[in-house]
């Protein structure tokens, strides 16, 4: 075989399949991608927005005053016995086009102020207006704490070329479990 005849019957072979994606049939343009409905939002839930970041939380969380460093809004529950439970818009992520990179960061910051903590695998998700979503549940004590006594979740959503945010839920286990998390998720779209 000639030393120039493999790229050329590369090129063609590449060129072919171009054709062949491109021939007949319906045109692409004409349909249109499936984009998810957000859940309505539940009875006793509060709609919010930040920045294109929209959520609902239950309506007895209060909006802070002063979020923490980094997120955009942000909202809590706090119990008699001091408990706290948190759910907000982190907007100080890395602005990247790639979910997982953004839930990797997350994940990083959560490890440099918790204890113990057990990390759940990326789980995508369609998100409506997000081009990546990723949700990453997880466990972690706090800094006074050994045992994992806190659960928290992100969901890291991509939509544009630089947009990237976090949409972070915690709270100790006894105060947060997985039904309450869940009906928050299911409210995350991402805006006009």
């Amino acid at each position: 075989m000639r030393p120039g005849r493999p790229r050329s019957l590369a090129a063609a072979l590449a060129a072919a399949l171009l054709v062949a994606g491109c021939g007949g049939g319906s045109s692409d343009r004409a349909r249109k991608p499936d984009t998810p409905k957000a859940a309505p939002v539940p009875y006793g839930y509060t709609p919010v927005r930040a920045g294109r970041v929209m959520f609902a939380h239950p309506a007895g969380w209060k909006a802070m005053a002063r979020p923490p460093q980094g997120w955009l809004y942000g909202a809590d529950l706090r119990g008699g016995d001091g408990t706290e439970v948190r759910a907000g818009v982190i907007g100080k992520v890395p602005q990247v086009p790639a979910a997982a990179l953004v839930a990797d960061a997350a994940s990083s910051g959560v490890e440099l102020n918790a204890v113990g903590v057990q990390r759940g695998a990326n789980r995508t998700l369609k998100i409506p207006g997000a081009r990546e979503a990723v949700r990453v549940d997880y466990t972690y004590a706090t800094r006074e704490g050994r045992t994992p006594d806190h659960r928290g979740t992100d969901v890291s959503v991509v939509w544009g070329a630089g947009s990237a945010a976090v949409v972070r839920i915690t709270g100790p286990q006894a105060g947060l479990t997985p039904a309450q998390i869940d009906p928050i998720v299911r409210t995350i779209g991402i805006g006009p």
